[in-house]
């Protein structure tokens, strides 16, 4: 053996320190020092024996200064230019880094949840304006107030789903968040200190949101009854008055379910909130006969319909002298959105009632086609299939030529509109304002 090799034995064998440890009777093992004494011991006897020489850290890195001294680069501002215009024409797989900007805050920095890279992509795609739902949310805050809440696994659930959908593959992952999301909405409702609070009320309503976004009406309905349970626990659908924000996305989503299904909406409007946020008169709206079980005994009049639809047009003819109205997101819901509930509101017809409410069915079904088609203007889903059509197309076919000759035969040309699309809408407009003045 060399020299040196023969020191260095001899340096370990001097460095190691043996101890002898006396036991008696049959805790042969020690207690609990003792234990400890002998794992430290013998851990570091492993790493003096395992632990390998540190390699030299110096590296060389070879840069082509070229582009720098002939004046070939481009400026940082063209780079970032291009980068963007690029990303806005094309949907970009998995990048490396997350896009948070630097004004947003990033959810997974304190909130008890995986952060990978796949949930910070998800909540990326909830800010990168391809979802209206989601563009909604941001608008409006909805997304700033659930970001540490049991919330946001929903939303991520909902992000991945929408983002599968747009890129035409399986979104797995999707089932994983809601999941987890159902488990902690069950651990809060299972606390009676908890089972009512907002942040209950919010991930209901992102359960909810979810359930409009993808038209499942059944699951929607589910939520939404589990949301009237825990709102009569704490008051009513006026203890969220306080909380403008959690009462505006309520409605909205009740507005929104309700015209998928053409159904009666479970909430009256919050018209302390409509007043704040919109233009429109929307006391000519209110529906006085609202009963506490959740039936309307009494029907707005067609020209009430009428003179808010035609308002609702002056309105956005003077926004758009003014701003890019078509990307406010949030315009639909602070002035479509109550007539719609209003609309929906009404008592329902059938071909075996009076010619007269008939008549009346046949404007409301019109008008919800018409408003459907404003809101697809603002970028808002509108729904799929014959829904309001098929009704309106039976209950014309039993309409007698001569309520053509009525005094209100006008309202017939109106709903008579045979095209829904973007030019009908401006047509029907001035018919709208025709029938005003005469």
């Amino acid at each position: 053996m060399r020299p040196e090799g023969l020191s260095r034995q001899k340096r370990q064998t001097h460095g190691m320190r043996f101890e002898f440890i006396t036991v008696s009777g049959n805790n042969v093992a020690g207690d609990d020092t003792t234990r400890r004494r002998v794992r430290s011991h013998a851990m570091a006897d492993y790493k003096r024996r395992t632990t390998q020489p540190k390699g030299s850290k110096n590296h060389t890195v070879e840069l082509d200064v070229t582009p720098l001294l002939d004046g070939s680069l481009q400026s940082t501002n063209s780079v970032l230019h291009t980068a963007r215009t690029e990303q806005g024409l094309m949907l970009r797989g998995p990048s490396p880094t997350s896009l948070l900007d630097t004004y947003r805050s990033d959810p997974f920095g304190t909130f008890p949840i995986n952060g990978t890279h796949r949930s910070r992509q998800l909540w990326d795609h909830m800010y990168d304006g391809t979802c209206p739902m989601f563009r909604t949310m941001s608008k409006i805050g909805f997304l700033d107030v659930i970001r540490e809440t049991i919330a946001l696994s929903q939303m991520l659930s909902a992000s991945s789903r929408h983002l599968g959908l747009l890129l035409g593959n399986d979104s797995a992952d999707s089932y994983g968040y809601s999941i987890q999301a159902t488990n902690s909405l069950q651990a809060r409702l299972a606390d009676p200190a908890a089972c009512t609070s907002d942040e209950v009320i919010s991930v209901v309503l992102a359960f909810a949101c979810y359930a409009n976004m993808f038209r499942d009406p059944d699951l929607l309905n589910i939520h939404m009854s589990g949301l009237d349970r825990i709102l009569d626990c704490r008051g009513g659908i006026r203890s969220l008055d306080p909380n403008p924000l959690l009462r505006t996305m309520v409605y909205w989503v009740d507005v929104n379910g309700s015209y998928l299904q053409d159904i009666v909406p479970r909430y009256p409007q919050p018209f302390a909130v409509l007043t704040a946020r919109s233009k429109l008169n929307v006391r000519l709206l209110d529906q006085p006969n609202f009963s506490t079980d959740g039936d309307y005994t009494a029907g707005i009049p067609i020209f009430q319909f009428r003179d808010s639809i035609v308002e609702l047009h002056d309105i956005i003819r003077s926004e758009l002298s003014t701003r890019d109205l078509w990307t406010d997101i949030i315009f639909p819901g602070f002035h479509i959105s109550p007539i719609l509930h209003a609309l929906l509101s009404q008592p329902r017809a059938t071909v075996y009632v009076a010619m007269g409410d008939r008549l009346r069915e046949c404007f409301r079904l019109a008008a919800v086609i018409y408003l459907s088609e404003l809101r697809g203007l603002f970028g808002v889903d509108t729904i799929p299939g014959q829904l309001y059509g098929s009704k309106l197309q039976l209950l014309l076919q039993g309409v007698d030529l001569a309520v053509y000759a009525e005094p209100t035969s006008f309202y017939l040309v109106w709903v008579l509109t045979p095209s829904y699309r973007r030019h009908s809408v401006c047509y029907k407009y001035r018919l709208l304002q025709t029938t005003k003045t005469s």
